[in-house]
């Protein structure tokens, strides 16, 4: 049987889509899977759904909805279900089941597949009652020491028309807890992409911007005059939260995905990684459309404290912070020399962020602090 349309069940709860259940998917879709994606608990993440997965996750008043509907329809297979989750102490799941069903059988799903053995595959055992479509699951590790449902968990097995797992050992652990479940079992291993090119940041100038998706942090400015410049040679790395300008949608637009890595809200200890590996430090600070500019953006400090050479704008007190290189706001064109300028001179990179080091620990040092605390106390 050649798979074409899959319902795929599986969890966010802790930000996101696991990175391999991600590639899975993408994988998927590359081999010409149509796929739905169920979560049962969505938290935002690093991996969300791929580009053209609809996802379906659980909304409470369409689960009684579904749930009084299968009652009236089919209220002889309803009762029998209902009686085995209250007896298996899952009717949760049930109640799940009930209203994804609906929509497996609506989009003609072939195929329902369980990353885990929980609670996500006891809501397809139910799915698979429901519709009679075939199901399969894919366990792992936690599944098979601390299922929170075991007498649950072997029912859906038994249920299932394939049982994955990534390891000999796991398969091993599995006859061990269950008994022989037959060919049904299979060692699947996951998989990791092969870099093509494993120095990819080696010969590449790395341009670091650090700050919220604000329009006065001028991302749009910044990503135009990359998309000017067209370098294989420049990358720009960005670290930021969530704000009002849609910085991935810019990327896009611009065709600038392999130019660009987003890197999201980082801890403080990744950020010093970030700062130690990048090359140049960008801020194209400006007065937003609300008329809000930036005080004097910490970034920039902390990006010449570890000996970063500067482009940024002439903008509020930036001048009083950055020498140089600075460009007027909004200048596309002066941003992409500024940029290449520094790209082309990695002597002129160095002198300036030896001196711009040298600023910050003349006139930003903790000093400061104690000059504060004197000045409340007098």
């Amino acid at each position: 049987m050649k798979i074409k349309r899959l319902a795929y069940i599986t969890s966010m709860a802790t930000g996101g889509l696991a990175g391999f259940n991600y590639k899975e998917l993408v994988e998927l879709q590359r081999l010409g899977v149509n796929i739905d994606l169920f979560i049962t608990k969505a938290l935002p993440g690093p991996y969300m759904a791929p580009n053209g997965v609809p996802m379906i996750t659980i909304k409470i008043w369409h689960i009684f909805w579904h749930f009084l509907v299968a009652l009236l329809t089919r209220p002889i297979t309803m009762l029998k279900l209902s009686a085995e989750a209250r007896r298996n102490k899952c009717f949760k799941d049930l109640l799940i089941a009930t209203f994804w069903a609906a929509r497996m059988r609506s989009t003609q799903r072939e195929w329902i597949h369980c990353h885990w053995g929980d609670h996500k595959l006891y809501i397809g055992y139910f799915a698979h009652r429901l519709t009679g479509i075939p199901l399969s699951v894919t366990l792992h590790g936690y599944d098979l020491y601390a299922n929170p449902n075991w007498k649950m968990c072997e029912i859906a097995l038994r249920a299932c028309a394939r049982i994955i797992t990534i390891s000999e050992y796991n398969k091993r652990l599995l006859v061990k807890k269950f008994g022989e479940l037959g060919e049904r079992v299979q060692v699947i291993r996951l998989f990791t992409e092969l870099i093509e090119k494993p120095t990819f940041f080696k010969d590449v100038i790395k341009v670091l911007i650090v700050g919220g998706f604000q329009d006065r942090k001028g991302y749009d400015v910044l990503l135009k005059a990359l998309a000017k410049l067209r370098r294989p040679d420049l990358h720009l790395w960005i670290v930021g939260y969530k704000g009002p300008v849609d910085v991935r949608g810019l990327v896009r637009e611009l065709g600038l995905q392999d130019s660009v890595t987003i890197l999201g809200h980082i801890s403080d200890e990744v950020l010093k990684l970030v700062y130690t590996f990048s090359d140049i430090f960008v801020m194209p600070s400006r007065i937003d459309k609300q008329g809000i500019g930036e005080g004097l953006p910490v970034a920039l400090m902390e990006a010449m404290s570890y000996e970063k050479p500067i482009v940024a704008t002439q903008h509020t007190g930036i001048p009083e912070l950055v020498p140089d290189i600075l460009v007027a706001e909004n200048d596309i064109e002066g941003l992409a020399e500024g940029l290449a300028r520094l790209a082309d001179d990695p002597e002129l990179r160095r002198q300036m962020g030896t001196r711009n080091r040298a600023i910050v620990a003349q006139q930003y040092s903790r000093e400061n602090v104690a000059s504060l605390l004197s000045t409340l106390e007098t």
